[in-house]
C-alpha cells in the first residue's frame, strides 16, 4: 500500500529468533525496521503476570489471541477453543518435559487426528457447531503431517487413502451447521475409518519418512543433488 512500510524479508542471525514485527508474519504488525527478538519459551508461562515480548498482553487468553489474530492474521478461535489453549500452554511445566527427545509414530498421529474427531462429536452434540467446525479442520491438518510423512516413491496408495479420508472430512464440514444425528453419525464413522486406516498405515510405516534413516537419507541425497526433492 501507498505509504507503508518496506517489508524486510532477513533471516535473523542467531537460532530462537524472529521479526515479529514484519509483513512475512503480519501485514497489520509491518514497521519497516530489522528488529528480531528472542521468541521465549512457553514452559512454565503459567505464572506469568505479563505475556509476549513486543505487544505485551495483561493475560494468556489475551496473548494467545493476539497472536491467531494480528500476529498470523487468523480469525479469532471459538470460545472453548481458546479455553482449551490456554488450558495446555497453562500446564506446560519443566518437570512434564521429556530430557530426551521421543519420536512420532503414524499410529500416534493417526490416534491424535480420531481423539479430534471424538472431541467434535462432543462438541456437536452439546450444540457447539463453531467448535466442531474448528476441530474438523484440525483433524484435516494432522492428516495433512501423515500425508507429508508419506510422501515418498511407492506409497501413492497410502497417500491416496489419506486424501480420500482428508476431503470426506472437508465434505462434513459444510454440513456440521446443522447439528444432526446424521452429521454426529457420519462423525463416528470417520473416527473409525481414521482408526482403520491407521493399522494399514503402519504396515509401510518402515517405507515412509516416520522412519529415521529412510528420512535421513532423502535429505542427504536432497542435499547432494541440489534439485531433487525427498
Amino acid at each position: 500500500l501507498l505509504g507503508s512500510p518496506a517489508m524486510d524479508t532477513r533471516a535473523p542471525d542467531k537460532p530462537g529468533a524472529a521479526d515479529v514485527t514484519t509483513s512475512v508474519f503480519s501485514k497489520v504488525r509491518e514497521d519497516g525496521v530489522f528488529n528480531p527478538v528472542t521468541i521465549p519459551s512457553l514452559i512454565d508461562v503459567g505464572g506469568k503476570e505479563t505475556f509476549g515480548e513486543t505487544a505485551k498482553a495483561p493475560t494468556l487468553h489475551a496473548f494467545i489471541e493476539s497472536a491467531v489474530m494480528a500476529e498470523f492474521q487468523g480469525v479469532r478461535p471459538p470460545d472453548a477453543v481458546l479455553e482449551g489453549l490456554a488450558a495446555y500452554v497453562s500446564g506446560l511445566s519443566e518437570d512434564a518435559c521429556r530430557k530426551q527427545g521421543q519420536g512420532r509414530s503414524v499410529q500416534q498421529d493417526m490416534e491424535d487426528a480420531a481423539r479430534v474427531l471424538s472431541v467434535a462429536e462432543e462438541a456437536a452434540e452439546r450444540g457447539d457447531i463453531e467448535t466442531a467446525d474448528f476441530l474438523l479442520l484440525s483433524a484435516q491438518n494432522l492428516l495433512g503431517g501423515v500425508h507429508g510423512r508419506y510422501a515418498v516413491k511407492g506409497l501413492d496408495e497410502e497417500r491416496e487413502a489419506l486424501e480420500k479420508l482428508a476431503r470426506a472430512i472437508g465434505r462434513l464440514r459444510s454440513t456440521a451447521r446443522a447439528s444432526s444425528d446424521e452429521f454426529r453419525t457420519q462423525l463416528a464413522s470417520l473416527r473409525k475409518e481414521t482408526r482403520t486406516l491407521s493399522a494399514e498405515l503402519a504396515l509401510e510405516e518402515a517405507r515412509s519418512f516416520y522412519d529415521a534413516a529412510v528420512l535421513s537419507a532423502a535429505l542427504e541425497a536432497y542435499g547432494n543433488s541440489g534439485s531433487e526433492k525427498p
